[in-house]
């Protein structure tokens, strides 16, 4: 009779243990799906402003072809265009600015993807371009980086940056490895060109070390090595 009331208890205890925690859980679970929600809307935001600015941008570039062609003399054409230009600017700025903040709270939950050579990552990819999502062009780019590696008749001097529209890009002879975007230089709290230049050198000394560790004089000095230590051990 004693021991059905101990197993009684026992049971009971388990079953408050298990009523209090699941509580917890469940609250646990809710504020987590809050939490990614507020993420979800946040990139929202920082992809709409990106939209906007990408608009405004082809739009200022339009006005600005439009005032080159307007002669150098005063009217109210090139007044007027000129006053559209600066109201852009301006809007540029603060969505510039809003853009930013949003990137950097969520700078602390959002992962980027790496970009990898020889099982070492050299910088990571957050946002997409066009079609390309930012995993796409994290695999991509490391792709291009270890064909590169893999040229006989690679050049470290030949890695070159390149000013587009939209971009700097970073290229070997005629061939893309990165192109760098305004956006991703937010994310990593940059300028564009200062990222592309942190990005050519990285890759530069990625491959440099590729070439290194896989070239034949070190293949070659491995192998003896290990023959020595076979001689050695038999």
């Amino acid at each position: 009779m004693m021991k059905k009331w101990v197993i009684a208890l026992w049971l009971f205890s388990q079953y408050l243990t298990v009523a209090a925690a699941f509580p917890q859980d469940s609250a646990r679970v809710q504020n987590d799906s809050i939490h990614n929600a507020r993420l979800d809307n946040q990139m929202v935001r920082v992809q709409r402003y990106a939209a906007e600015r990408l608009a405004d941008s082809l739009k200022r570039a339009e006005l600005e072809a439009r005032v080159a062609k307007l002669s150098r003399t005063g009217n109210l054409e090139k007044s007027v265009l000129e006053s559209q230009l600066n109201a852009l600017r301006q809007h540029d700025s603060l969505k510039t600015v809003r853009q930013k903040k949003e990137i950097d709270s969520l700078r602390r939950f959002v992962k980027g993807f790496p970009v990898i050579i020889l099982q070492d990552t050299l910088f990571h990819i957050y946002v997409r371009q066009g079609s390309f999502t930012a995993q796409d062009r994290a695999e991509a780019i490391s792709k291009r980086i270890g064909n590169l590696a893999e040229r006989h008749d690679f050049s470290p001097d030949s890695i070159q940056l390149s000013q587009a529209e939209f971009s700097t890009d970073i290229v070997y002879g005629s061939n893309l490895l990165v192109s760098v975007s305004g956006q991703d230089a937010l994310w990593q709290n940059m300028s564009r060109d200062q990222l592309a230049e942190s990005f050519r050198g990285k890759i530069t000394s990625a491959v440099r070390q590729y070439r290194d560790e896989t070239g034949w004089q070190t293949l070659l000095r491995e192998a003896i090595l290990a023959m020595l230590v076979i001689a050695v051990v038999t």
